[in-house]
């Protein structure tokens, strides 16, 4: 039996190596591509596969192999691995070049692909079925006759080639000069072509003075022989230079040849058939018309030319040919059936472009022109752009995407994509700068590989290399393949098409105007769109689009600029935070019911000058008193700003409210405060309110409440600038004060009444009150009574202006104060006593008493008297007008203090001192002072008490001048009323922060000190109503409250 087993081969193996390790490179540069692309999830992918096929494999390997042999198989596999994360490593970092061959391909004479033919190719154009077109256009050009003609054809049908390869060489009696046009000066283009090709000798600056006329006759010379001028691709100029003002020179030019027959020059031009139409400029200018005679029209092949132009091609290139089945394959699968039936339906650069795909074909078996073979290519519809991407595809294998993205894109740049031509002519320098931010390697290996495989043309400018696309015929085909290899840019080409139509349709409606996402898309790929001929119309969409974006992204950011500015205006001027405060007490007050409360937003209001919000907030109260208060104050605030109509007005209103009040206490009053502020501008008028106030404090009962009634009257009436009536109220007020049988009452009506006398300059009177309300005192038994009303009865002396008789009044007081046994209420009337030493300028005497005050109240074991004890001690210390004893006192006061254990207790002490040290002129002591209660401060755990103590201390360093100091403290009073738990404490603490943070003038922190408050809408009302109170009587220091020192 014969052995079947086919021979060895070396040949076989070698190739099988071969194949192995392409296949290697190639996945090795693909990974080393996922890596430079940071692809990474591929490289993954690539790692959890790799895993996956190990541990499948680990059983039939074993199985295989054994288990000891195995373990060699994993080392050497581990090996592999290493030497290919090597060779990854190698390729990420050695960048391939897209050019592997050599920069020169070799150039062959049958086969240009899309190239095309030169002089040096006339013998082999010779035999390519052109002769009978060559000897037709020598019999026009030698014409006596000609002058100016057209050479015309469609794209592909080989123009360039019948002028360079057919038409110049076969010149006998006339030179013929190939000029090629593109996308620069023409004049200039032609003067340069006719210079270099005559050698003229012409410098540069001589090729743009002289005209044409004059270098024409210049290289006639030159030649002594009629010249005849080939200018190719002529409709580029009309292409690159579309305005006629552009085209101007040019044309004149060739008006001027045109116009002088006397010029040995003839011209032909050739123009790509569906462009012809742009020579009936040129015709109107120079005045030619088109026949037989000067319009030739060169054809493309028929199926007989185009079979034996391959024939010829297979001989030149020693390739096989079978002429039946290629002239089937022609007839099937060249003729192109939808062209111009009065042209010949086959292109030389199909043909071309075959007989360059079956050369390149690797094995014998199919580089030929047979049946075999062209089956196994395939169908030739849409072979350029299988070629193309063949060849690129091919490339994809050892290079990356980006630089087979790099090598679309340049190709791209050389298309004029509005009107399907070549976009001129760029060197490498210029295509590097017009492709940024693409390497400059990476443009220069992309045109290095174009140039050898044939796809653009370089073209000799000058002292440099310019480059073009290989053939206008390739275009279709690229862009067709930029959708695939650019897919965003036909993405963008496809939106831009698709939406110009709708906005036409819809007769440029705005609705359907480009996004700001699809702008941004036909934006970033415009250098790849395709115009087409609806060029004027995309353009205008994309101008109205931007249009739209730029309005609206302009108003967004005015809204927005507007937004942050009222934002700012409204957190970081004292303006816009005024405003917010005003805002946000209008709306916290319009949602509470608490009389107290809305009183105090209403006189805010009121002094900030917005009466008509006081009044609506004012005729929301009910209750007759609450509201004549209110009414009260309102009028209160126009009478200080001279607004007496107003005033009188409201407090017709606040009376009425007024004489509604059933209960005697609460209208008398009433009835008090109103007439106060009538007597600033109606002494009669309030004259007869306080009567009617004291017949209603008459009816009143309880002593306590007459008392109180009395005290605000009498207030009242010592603001009468009418001595007389005056003194007549004040004797109604005496009698009545006489029937209060309670001494307390007594004791602090007669003290009112008594001050009332003074500010009337009747000191006699009032000391005989005085020392009836002492008589009075005298007879009060308990303690803290007693001590409350020689502490009236003090601040009363203390105003008097005979110091001769208030001097003995106060020994009287102070004899009856020593009388007292409670340690506590001992020291209370002697700080009073010596409060009004003070004020009538005995501060020896009232330092004395302050000590001996002090010393009663060391003796106060208990720590909640021993507090209120020394309260008002401080509160008196601070009185003082000697300077240095204040703050010796304070010391001892401070010393005391600091020995009550508890820290609620001990911070009302320390707040008091705080103030007192506030009021003292030496700053360094009191500095020294406060930085004592500071620290005193910051022992107390208590967050509300802590909070009230660092605002007094933050207060008392604000009346040194130290406003940073007293801004920290404030802040971490905050803090620590933040943490304050009981709500009550909690919205006291905040509204005296805010208050503080006002008398501090920082309004954007008392703003923040009152979002604490939000939730309690008392507290906001109340805190913002501080602080709106405090801006408004700095604004108009007027408007302050008068306050009376005890």
């Amino acid at each position: 039996m014969a052995d079947s087993t086919p021979p060895f081969s070396i040949n076989d193996v070698l190739e099988n190596i071969k194949k192995t390790t392409e296949a290697i490179a190639g996945f090795v540069q693909t990974v080393a591509g996922w890596v430079r692309e940071k692809k990474w999830v591929e490289l993954i992918c690539l790692i959890l596969s790799t895993m996956i096929l190990a541990w499948l494999s680990r059983a039939a390997i074993a199985n295989f192999l054994g288990e000891q042999n195995s373990r060699w198989f994993l080392w050497i596999c581990l090996v592999a691995g290493i030497m290919f994360i090597a060779a990854v490593v190698v390729a990420v970092f050695v960048k391939p070049s897209l050019s592997n061959a050599a920069q020169n391909p070799v150039e062959r004479q049958a086969i240009k692909g899309l190239l095309s033919f030169t002089a040096t190719d006339a013998e082999i154009f010779s035999k390519l079925q052109r002769h009978q077109d060559i000897r037709n256009c020598l019999r026009i050009l030698n014409n006596a006759n000609f002058r100016l003609g057209i050479l015309w054809g469609e794209s592909g049908c080989g123009k360039t080639s019948f002028l360079q390869a057919g038409l110049i060489p076969q010149l006998e009696s006339e030179q013929g000069i190939y000029i090629q046009f593109t996308d620069k000066d023409p004049l200039i283009t032609v003067k340069k072509t006719l210079n270099k090709e005559l050698k003229l000798n012409l410098s540069g600056e001589e090729i743009e003075q002289l005209d044409l006329i004059a270098v024409l006759n210049q290289s006639i010379a030159t030649v002594q022989k009629p010249l005849i001028l080939f200018f190719d691709q002529f409709e580029q100029f009309f292409v690159h230079y579309q305005s006629a003002d552009a085209r101007r020179p040019l044309i004149d030019a060739l008006n001027n040849w045109y116009g002088n027959e006397e010029i040995a020059v003839k011209i032909l031009m050739s123009f790509r058939s569906d462009l012809f139409y742009q020579q009936h400029e040129l015709q109107q200018v120079l005045g030619y018309s088109l026949d037989s005679k000067n319009s030739i029209k060169l054809k493309k092949f028929s199926v007989e030319q185009a079979t034996k132009v391959l024939e010829e091609i297979a001989k030149a290139e020693d390739i096989e040919f079978e002429r039946r089945d290629i002239e089937t394959f022609v007839e099937q699968e060249l003729v192109d059936r939808g062209k111009d039936k009065s042209d010949e339906p086959i292109s030389p650069v199909d043909i071309q472009i075959l007989s360059l795909v079956i050369s390149d074909q690797k094995t014998t078996e199919i580089r030929k022109f047979d049946k075999d073979a062209l089956n196994k290519i395939g169908r030739f519809e849409g072979l350029l752009y299988q070629y193309l991407e063949g060849l690129l595809t091919l490339r994809e294998q050892s290079t990356t995407s980006a630089q087979k993205e790099a090598v679309m894109k340049l190709l791209l740049e050389l298309i004029d994509s509005n009107g399907l031509t070549r976009a001129g002519a760029f060197t490498l320098a210029q295509l590097q700068d017009k492709l940024k931010p693409i390497g400059a390697k990476d443009i220069q290996d992309a045109v290095r590989w174009l140039e050898q495989e044939r796809l653009i043309m370089p073209l000799q400018q000058e002292d440099e290399t310019a480059y073009q696309l290989a053939h206008e015929r390739m275009i279709p085909a690229v862009l067709k393949l930029s959708g695939k290899i650019l897919p965003k840019a036909d993405k963008a080409n496809e939106l831009l098409n698709k939406q110009v139509k709708i906005w036409i349709d819809s007769h440029q409606n705005p609705r359907y105007l480009l996004g700001w996402r699809e702008l941004w898309l036909i934006e970033q790929q415009k250098s790849y769109l395709m115009w087409g001929d609806r060029q004027k119309q995309k353009e205008k969409l994309i101008h109205k689009s931007k249009q739209r974006i730029y309005r609206n992204f302009g108003i967004i950011g005015f809204i927005a600029v507007l937004g942050m500015g009222i934002w700012g205006w409204l957190n970081y001027t004292i303006l816009g935070q005024l405003t917010q405060i005003r805002r946000q007490l209008t709306n916290a007050s319009e949602q509470i019911n608490n009389p107290g409360y809305q009183g105090a937003a209403i006189s805010a209001f009121a002094k900030d000058q917005n009466f008509a919000q006081a009044l609506k907030l004012a005729n929301k109260i009910t209750e007759s008193s609450d509201k004549a208060s209110a009414l009260s104050a309102i009028a209160e605030t126009y009478s200080k700003l001279n607004n007496q109509q107003k005033a009188a007005e409201l407090l017709q209103s606040a009376l009425d409210s007024a004489n509604k009040i059933p209960e005697s206490n609460f209208k008398a009053s009433a009835l008090s405060a109103i007439a106060e502020v009538y007597s600033k501008f109606n002494q009669q008028k309030a004259a007869d309110l306080l009567k009617s106030a004291l017949n209603s404090a008459n009816k009143i009962t309880d002593s306590s409440y007459k008392a109180y009634a009395l005290r605000a009257i009498t207030e009242a009436i010592g603001k009468l600038n009418n001595q007389q009536k005056a003194a007549e109220l004040l004797q109604s007020a005496l009698d009545s004060a006489n029937q209060i049988t309670e001494s307390y009452s007594k004791v602090d009506a007669l003290s009112a009444i008594a001050e009332a006398y003074s500010k009337l300059n009747n000191q006699q009177k009032a000391a005989e009150l005085l020392q009836s309300a002492l008589d009075s005192a005298n007879k009060i038994t308990k303690s803290n009574f007693k001590a409350s009303a020689l502490s009236a009865i003090a601040a009363a002396i203390g105003k008097l202006n005979n110091e001769q008789k208030a001097d003995e009044l106060l020994q009287s007081t102070l004899d009856s104060a020593n009388k007292i046994t409670d340690s506590i209420y001992k020291a209370s009337a002697i700080s009073a006593i010596a409060k009004a030493y003070s004020k009538l300028n005995n501060q020896q005497k009232a330092a004395e008493l302050l000590q001996s005050a002090l010393d009663s109240a060391n003796k106060i074991t208990d720590s909640n008297y021993k507090t209120l004890a020394l309260r008002p001690i401080a509160a008196a210390i601070g009185k003082l007008n000697n300077q240095q004893k204040a703050a010796e006192l304070l010391q001892s006061a401070l010393d005391s203090a600091n020995k009550i254990p508890e820290s609620i207790f001990n911070a009302d002490n320390l707040s008091d001192i705080a103030a007192a040290i506030g009021k003292l002129n030496n700053q360094q002591k009191a500095a020294e002072l406060l930085q004592s209660v500071l620290d005193s401060a910051n022992k107390i755990t208590d967050s509300s008490n802590k909070a009230s103590t660092l605002r007094a201390i933050a207060e008392a360093y604000s009346k040194l001048n130290n406003q940073q100091k007293a801004a920290e403290l404030l802040q971490t009073a905050l803090d620590s009323a933040n943490k304050i738990t009981n709500s009550t404490f909690k919205a006291d603490a905040l509204s005296a922060i805010a208050e503080a943070e006002a008398n501090l003038k920082n309004w954007g922190q008392a703003l923040k000190v009152v979002e604490g408050c939000k939730q309690y809408k008392d507290c906001e009302v109340d805190s913002l109503a501080r602080v709106l109170t405090i801006h408004a009587e700095q604004q108009r220091p007027q408007l302050k409250e008068e306050t009376t020192e005890e």
